[in-house]
């Protein structure tokens, strides 16, 4: 653990409290966390289901312009032209080129990312803008237009917390960036049918002894997290730089993101044997789950597997029961009801898949319900 959020602000350690006062605030104070670990991966999901969305780019910057310069010249000129949401600033992110001649600029919301488009052509110290959609852009899933995704949110996701940093030895954030791009490219860990570096930001802490770096996906920072592998950067983990063992992490304040493909249910294996016996199971699962919303059921019968880097190898789905609904706050709902419950003894633990391992795992010999 450490004492920094994804922003680079400290965070005080929890102060001891007497044990009468904490017995009976403990669960009220349980429930709040949790509720609040629930509604912080439901902004990161929709942060990753919008991210495409709600960039632009800005093309034909004239010399000398820095991020903040352009940061602020959106902020402002949007805000006076009456094309956000509210009053408070609109612009999450800036990314600029290592030539300075393009940059990419992040909204909070879809809706002000498309009104921005009628910046187009705006003339800034002798140039006119090009304000575009990028090449990867991707339409969001409906409803989500108006969605203020904050900034924390925005870049946990696709952020990696780097400790014990060499002190002493002149690192910048800047070199920071480019050993990791340097590191994470030669050992493969990068998607490979993408132009351009990885590592798009970086940041050190004003003490120099911790940073973080912001990757251009969130499968590339998260990829390894999501399949239980080691394809990410953090297999990266202990590379030593400049005589010292780099710690590298998830930002404290990150929360796994969910999806609408919910509820890995664990079962017993026993239990797996029979079709009679895995009926029960089903109908018993789908009494509870169903109070959530519609809800499809998946237990992988014993011994399928799927491909190597599915994500539905038998190692990680064995022994498990994956419930499908429309939403994710739908699968929200669920997790959140009965992660943690006890089951003929059994406790139910639920986390969250990715829609690729779903359907994979969908593409198995499974019971259903």
């Amino acid at each position: 653990m450490w004492d920094v959020d994804s922003s680079g602000q400290e965070v005080a350690p929890p102060a001891n409290t007497a044990a009468g006062a904490a017995g009976s605030a403990l669960p009220n104070a349980m429930a709040r966390m949790q509720e609040t670990a629930m509604m912080t991966a439901l902004l990161q999901q929709q942060a990753a289901l919008t991210r495409r969305a709600r960039r632009l780019h800005i093309g034909n910057l004239p010399p000398g312009l820095t991020l903040e310069s352009m940061r602020e010249l959106f902020n402002t000129t949007l805000s006076a032209a009456k094309l956000t949401l509210d009053e408070a600033p609109c612009i999450n992110d800036v990314h600029m080129s290592g030539d300075a001649r393009f940059g990419f600029v992040e909204f909070r919301s879809v809706l002000e990312c498309t009104n921005a488009l009628v910046l187009d052509g705006m003339q800034l110290l002798g140039r006119a803008l090009k304000v575009q959609r990028p090449n990867d852009y991707m339409p969001p899933p409906p409803g989500l237009d108006k969605v203020l995704i904050p900034q924390s949110v925005s870049s946990v996701v696709t952020s990696v917390h780097v400790g014990n940093l060499p002190l002493g030895a002149g690192l910048t954030a800047e070199m920071l960036k480019q050993f990791f791009n340097a590191a994470i490219t030669s050992a493969n860990l990068h998607d490979s049918s993408k132009e351009g570096d990885p590592v798009i930001d970086s940041m050190i802490g004003s003490e120099g002894k911790f940073g973080f770096i912001e990757f251009r996906t969130i499968a590339e920072a998260r990829y390894g997290e999501i399949w239980g592998d080691a394809t990410s950067c953090i297999a990266l983990n202990n590379i030593e730089l400049a005589g010292k063992q780099l710690r590298i992490e998830r930002p404290r304040d990150y929360a796994p993101m969910p999806d609408s493909m919910l509820d890995e249910l664990r079962a017993a294996g026993e239990d797996l044997a029979s079709a009679e016996e895995m009926g029960e199971i089903l109908e018993d699962a789908r009494s509870e789950c169903s109070k959530h919303g519609a809800v499809s059921l998946y237990v992988p019968k014993p011994g399928v597997s799927g491909p190597a880097g599915s994500g539905a190898e038998e190692a990680a789905i064995a022994l498990k029961l994956f419930a499908e609904y429309g939403t994710a706050a739908e699968a929200l709902a669920c997790g959140k009801e009965l992660h943690g419950k006890q089951f003929d003894g059994r406790t139910v633990l639920a986390s969250f898949l990715p829609p690729e391992a779903f359907q994979a795992v969908k593409g198995l010999d499974c019971f259903t319900a």
